[in-house]
């Protein structure tokens, strides 16, 4: 097992860095690390609910994270190396455009004027 572990350790790392900022993104209130909102006009960010939008950000962030760190290690252990870099591909793209849709999309999202 230390083998495994030894073997993905960048993996882990990367993990554990999206884990954190996931999380430092909602706790600090860091939201210029969001991908996208420094570069939005200001009349458009004051249409945005920021806080929602860093929720989603924060949690596609730490599956990302989780994603990075088990995938490696289950194929090590499954021992199917072979398939390792696709399935983070395939696991990392299919959170990213979804969270893009759902945040796109979400009425949740934008600001209501009354």
């Amino acid at each position: 097992m230390k083998e495994i572990i030894f073997q993905n350790c960048w993996f882990i790392v990367a993990g554990l860095l999206f884990f954190i900022s996931g999380v430092y993104i909602v706790q600090i209130k860091a939201y210029h690390l969001i991908p996208g909102y420094n570069n939005i006009p200001l009349e458009k960010k004051k249409k945005v609910n920021i806080g929602m939008v860093a929720i989603a950000v924060r949690n596609a962030f730490i599956l990302l994270g989780i994603l990075l760190i088990t995938i490696p290690i289950l194929t090590e252990l499954l021992d199917i190396n072979q398939v390792k870099i696709l399935l983070l591909l395939a696991s990392h793209f299919v959170v990213i455009i979804s969270s893009m849709i759902i945040i796109y999309k979400g009425k949740k999202y934008k600001i209501q004027k009354n």
